[in-house]
């Protein structure tokens, strides 16, 4: 026995074991193996060999059914105390058998040097069990369930050797690179860089390192004055030759007259693009990735106010105006300004994970997934005046009578026209159907009586013409994602 225990650590080590480790196996093995050493050699003599042996067994079996079935109790320790007396018993078992064939002067030198050989196998056995049930996944949920002392410094023990419990155990090193350039929008840089920081943050509380390096880099480098007049400092583009950048960001800042005058930062996106495992854009910033050509045919989105005029400079991009974010491939573009915090947080998700994002999004006071799209934030109504300015007229009279009847038909009476060749020129000029722009309009007067009033919804909807609350609330859910009561709650004065 003495020999046994001395023998354990070292054991334990051999197997790829830290000390404390072998230490803590070793404990509950012993006391499974010498525990019963007391009754054992009783039990054989009352019932049996065979019968004891068959005890031995079961309680082997017992070990294994314990390990594969259970994960809520602290079954490592019971497996391996029944796993001690059953290799306890069957070494008095096979002791006693083995003794029996010899002379009797023979006997107590042969049950020691058999016993001895027994118990140090049962203590190899017992660590290769440990192992095994180590990578069945015990160290990562029955210890922590376990509230000895033993075990909670077993959890926290350098030397061991377990799998991460999640994909946020470990973190390579990611370079996140933020473009900046005169009159940028500053929370376009500002917002994705906050968050960044905070999941940073989130994980130094876990004692982990930092995951992501920032990095704001402009044409020439040095001070840059942001759209409303910070100035912030920069590195150089050149500093960046030798850098590998993870994720590249371009933020907005888009001039009235549509042209960045940027042509050494749109070459270098040009140049540098695919050596950047992950591209991404903020509101206009879009903008700047299209003059370079790497949006083309690929989905993409940017300020709902800036979408016509993007698709008219690039019409090869797929543009999805209501996304607050869309992701392409390792291509992310995401919707106007304060989206960019949305973006960072999806990409923080894609990183790290779902909890690390939700705990940031805490932080940052902020949805980590915004329902809803951009729609919502722009004008319910984009009404076109039409290029001839023929039907001006007739949508001011719609706009005034939205309780009216107005179908085609009524509409096409109105104009003094037939129904199809009204709803033709109409179409024509107006840039969407009849049916369309009396929908607009009425959804754009819920949504201002939303804002300003305190009406139920039911009262707006037959205010406006759409009559009952459920048409209202399935057309508010078809153009922006939320209900009346949603809207109210984001938009109202009275709340």
């Amino acid at each position: 026995m003495l020999f046994v225990m001395t023998a354990s650590p070292l054991a334990a080590v051999a197997c790829g074991f830290s000390i404390d480790d072998g230490a803590h196996i070793i404990q509950w093995h012993l006391l499974g193996m010498f525990a019963p050493s007391f009754f054992s050699g009783k039990l054989v003599a009352r019932f049996g060999v065979l019968r004891v042996l068959s005890l031995g067994i079961a309680l082997m079996a017992a070990c294994v059914a314990i390990a594969t079935s259970s994960t809520s109790l602290p079954a490592f320790h019971v497996a391996l105390l029944a796993l001690g007396i059953g290799w306890n018993i069957l070494i008095v078992c096979g002791t006693t058998l083995l003794s029996r064939s010899y002379r009797p002067n023979e006997r107590g030198k042969t049950q020691a040097l058999s016993g001895l050989l027994g118990n140090l196998a049962a203590t190899f056995s017992t660590l290769s069990a440990g192992a095994a049930l180590e990578g069945m996944g015990w160290s990562a949920v029955t210890m922590r369930s376990c509230p000895c002392s033993s075990c909670a410094s077993r959890s926290s023990s350098a030397g061991r050797r377990q799998a991460p419990q999640t994909s946020e155990k470990a973190l390579p090193d990611r370079l996140v690179v933020m473009i900046a350039y005169a009159g940028v929008n500053l929370i376009d840089i500002a917002g994705p860089l906050q968050a960044f920081e905070s999941a940073n943050c989130r994980l130094a509380d876990e004692a982990l390192a930092p995951t992501y390096r920032l990095v704001t880099a402009s044409e020439r480098g040095g001070p840059v004055r942001t759209a409303p007049g910070v100035v912030i400092e920069t590195v150089s583009l050149d500093d960046l030759a030798a850098a590998d950048i993870d994720t590249l960001i371009v933020p907005g800042g888009l001039p009235a007259s549509g042209i960045f005058d940027l042509d050494l930062l749109i070459a270098w996106l040009r140049d540098n693009a695919a050596r950047v495992r992950r591209l991404c854009s903020v509101c206009t910033g879009a903008f700047l990735l299209g003059d370079a050509g790497l949006l083309d045919d690929k989905r993409a989105t940017t300020h709902w106010s800036r979408c016509t005029e993007l698709h008219e400079r690039h019409p090869a991009i797929r543009l999805e105006p209501d996304r607050i974010f869309v992701n392409d491939g390792r291509l992310w573009t995401s919707g106007g300004v304060t989206a960019g915090i949305d973006l960072a947080l999806a990409l923080i998700e894609e990183d790290i994970g779902h909890r690390v994002a939700i705990d940031t999004a805490r932080q940052l006071v902020v949805f980590v997934k915004r329902p809803g799209g951009q729609n919502q934030f722009s004008a319910p109504l984009a009404m076109q005046r039409g290029q001839s300015g023929r039907f001006s007229a007739l949508n001011a009279w719609m706009a005034e009578n939205l309780q009216a009847d107005l179908r085609v038909e009524r509409l096409a009476e109105k104009a003094g026209q037939s129904p199809r060749n009204f709803a033709r020129l109409y179409t024509a000029d107006v840039g969407r159907t009849p049916a369309s722009a009396v929908e607009a309009m009425r959804l754009e007067a819920a949504c201002r009586a939303l804002e300003e009033t305190s009406l139920p919804a039911k009262a707006i909807a037959g205010r406006v013409g759409f009559g009952t609350e459920q048409n209202l609330r399935r057309v508010m859910q078809r153009q922006f994602g939320i209900g009346p009561s949603d809207y109210r709650a984001r938009f109202g004065r009275h709340m």
